[in-house]
């Protein structure tokens, strides 16, 4: 706020490095303030600050003659200003354990007095995985230490016990970026009886048969848990710095 020929001779520059668009890595001294009347308001936007320190710089300025009669401009600093600038981030990776309800039983043939049966060697039901999930933040870059807001973003992940043969799809909620709520679908390659050999569990086996047919058989199922993300992770075992 100042006088109005005051303020059309400001300029106000960042003068700390400027962020790079598309990487996916986010004021103070007293003064006497002149009679109202005398006074307007003005306003500059600056953006794209690197993250780290940012800085402006306020100048004032001067008109001075040229050689060839034209009037130029001299600027005087009249202030710099110095503020923490947080990183900006597009995702965020977490790992957590998950309740998955798609089946994937093992078998095994169990033999008593009279004959070979077939029997489930683990037992069909919800299960306990761990995950690593990827996040894409909907609507752009985000300022993780600063935005606190309630989220809901698409996600994909990866069952640890088992890489190759499951994927998940999901959402995650979360209003914070370090402790997420997940759930979807699971879709993966789970073991089945061979249905060509007509067999199903509590049916006799014959008890030459080396092993339990057994197939793979693509399958779909929900899941749900929670998860850490990597960098609160690196904080609890004192891996990264804060």
């Amino acid at each position: 706020m100042g006088h109005e020929t005051l303020l059309r001779r400001l300029v106000v520059a960042r003068t700390s490095g400027t962020r790079v668009r598309g990487i996916v890595n986010v004021v103070g001294q007293a003064f006497g303030r002149p009679a109202p009347d005398t006074c307007r308001s003005a306003r500059w936007t600056l953006r794209d600050f690197a993250a780290g320190k940012g800085e402006i710089e306020i100048s004032l300025l001067w008109p001075t003659a040229k050689p060839d009669d034209n009037i130029g401009y001299t600027g005087q600093s009249l202030a710099k200003i110095g503020f923490p600038v947080n990183t900006l981030y597009g995702g965020a990776l977490f790992f957590g354990p998950i309740v998955t309800g798609l089946e994937n039983p093992d078998f095994v043939a169990r033999a008593n007095v009279t004959d070979t049966t077939i029997a489930y060697a683990t037992r069909p039901g919800a299960r306990l995985e761990y995950a690593l999930f990827f996040t894409n933040f909907w609507g752009g870059t985000r300022d993780v230490e600063a935005d606190r807001r309630f989220r809901l973003d698409p996600l994909i992940g990866l069952v640890l016990n088992d890489v190759p043969n499951n994927l998940l799809l999901g959402l995650t909620a979360h209003a914070g970026y370090s402790f997420y709520v997940v759930g979807g679908a699971q879709f993966g390659l789970v073991r089945r009886l061979d249905a060509s050999s007509n067999l199903q569990v509590g049916g006799r086996i014959h008890t030459l048969t080396a092993s339990v047919p057994v197939n793979k058989r693509f399958g779909v199922g929900w899941f749900a848990g929670f998860g850490l993300d990597m960098r609160a992770v690196g904080r609890l075992f004192g891996l990264v710095s804060k």
